[in-house]
């Protein structure tokens, strides 16, 4: 084969050291952001998420209140803010809760608990 300045090209084809159909299904992934019905869909599974606010909306969801706040203590963000407003409102301490919405820069929530873990969730993803 020759090129347009009438040049002898060579191309070496060199047998791949990895599966390229799991690379690009992994790249096509990672360019992917996952929606909040495939978040739902992971509570199922016994893998957590490793983002830590994915992480303790995680635990949430799956009964697991404890360990959500213990990782919301350690994201020192609005975003973890906010996730512990979140959990102290779902607790009933409201007092806490209202603090924590001030240093996420959150308005109070007034709508269901579900609705709210669900527009956290959609933040996250979003930003993921």
């Amino acid at each position: 084969m020759s090129d347009r300045r009438g040049l002898n090209l060579i191309y070496v084809v060199q047998k791949p050291t990895v599966d390229a159909h799991a690379v690009l299904r992994i790249n096509v992934r990672s360019e992917m952001k996952m929606t909040l019905e495939e978040f739902r869909l992971t509570l199922t599974q016994s893998t957590r998420p490793e983002e830590p606010a994915l992480r303790a909306m995680w635990e949430d969801a799956n009964g697991n209140w404890n360990a959500a706040h213990t990782i919301a203590q350690e994201i020192d963000t609005r975003t973890g803010s906010w996730i512990h407003a979140y959990l102290h409102r779902k607790e009933g301490d409201l007092g806490n809760a209202g603090y924590w919405y001030r240093r996420a820069g959150q308005p109070v929530a007034h709508d269901s608990l579900e609705d709210e873990w669900a527009r956290i969730v959609g933040a996250l993803l979003d930003s993921a």
